[in-house]
């Protein structure tokens, strides 16, 4: 896959490039059928597959109070569209001189004169140009007097409702139904941080953990997690829980990751954390000692869910 940052590095002149657009954070089923689609058509015409994405996401800079966590890193996105098999990808960079650009503007310049669209292929919110004026229809219009075709693909449904990134992110934060998420997502959902110095209390407690200064923006719900953790390319199961520590009286969130049959030093390091299911509500214990006995269950629980 080729990646271009910005719109005057994009080569001219690619054989018939089939195109579609949008933020495609997390990923999903919905962005994986589409994608299927683009790579199909560009292999019928002997044409490259184009992805047009944005950096950052343009809510944050338009309206950043309303802005969304998202569900994977910008980085963490483009692995998978290389996975996926994409030809090429311009990544935009989302600020507000680009958010003036007419619909009009949008067409003409990047699509047509940069990109060379020949066939573009619209999601179920396709939306472009300054005040998202541009849509499938107006494609369609355009593409009619310069030479290029529109296809609209459908949403797609799982599991009773149409899959989209603000479900996942619902389905994460709201309910910690991380094994929804990850059927919708087509993996695992997964968080990443790097691993710093905390208060030690999980090894006085003979239960070491991996404290993390979240990467990721999207922040499961509090409680106990089963989850498989990545170091230098080896796998872990892992407990992992995500509150605020109510039986020391804390109030600040934490990310802990206790890696079973592991004795290492982790410190400075980036773990990455595929959740798999959660195991149970986070809750205030009356002494160190119940504490430790549930935390020796919740490991028990992880183990066999894991194995």
């Amino acid at each position: 896959m080729e990646l271009v940052q910005k719109i005057s590095q994009f080569p001219i002149g690619l054989p018939h490039p089939v195109v579609t657009l949008g933020n495609f954070d997390g990923v999903h089923l919905g962005h994986r059928h589409l994608i299927k689609r683009l790579i199909a058509l560009a292999k019928e015409r002997n044409g490259v597959s184009v992805l047009l994405t944005f950096r950052p996401h343009p809510v944050k800079i338009l309206h950043p109070e309303k802005a969304p966590s998202l569900i994977g890193g910008y980085d963490d996105k483009l692995a998978i569209l290389e996975e996926l098999g994409i030809d090429w990808v311009l990544e935009i960079p989302f600020d507000r001189d680009f958010s003036e650009w007419e619909a009009g503007r949008f067409i003409d310049e990047l699509l047509v004169d940069t990109v060379g669209v020949k066939y573009f292929l619209a999601g179920p919110d396709c939306h472009f140009g300054k005040g998202r004026a541009g849509d499938a229809d107006m494609l369609s219009e355009y593409g009619t007097r310069s030479d290029f075709e529109v296809e609209s693909v459908p949403p797609i449904e799982a599991e009773g409702d149409i899959v989209s990134s603000s479900r996942i992110r619902r389905l994460v934060s709201d309910l910690g139904d991380v094994e929804t998420a990850a059927r919708l997502l087509g993996r695992p959902m997964r968080i990443r941080g790097d691993v710093v110095k905390g208060e030690q209390r999980g090894r006085l407690l003979g239960f070491p953990t991996a404290n993390l200064r979240l990467e990721t923006e999207l922040v499961p719900k509090t409680g106990v997690y089963a989850a498989t953790a990545h170091r230098h390319g080896q796998r872990y199961k892992s407990v992992v829980n995500v509150g605020h520590r109510p039986t020391f009286g804390k109030s600040s969130l934490s990310i802990e990751a206790f890696l079973l049959d592991f004795d290492d030093n982790l410190y400075g390091e980036s773990l990455a954390l595929d959740l798999i299911a959660r195991l149970r509500d986070e809750q205030r214990f009356d002494g160190i000692d119940a504490l430790k006995a549930q935390i020796n269950l919740d490991i028990e629980k992880g183990r066999a869910l894991l194995s």
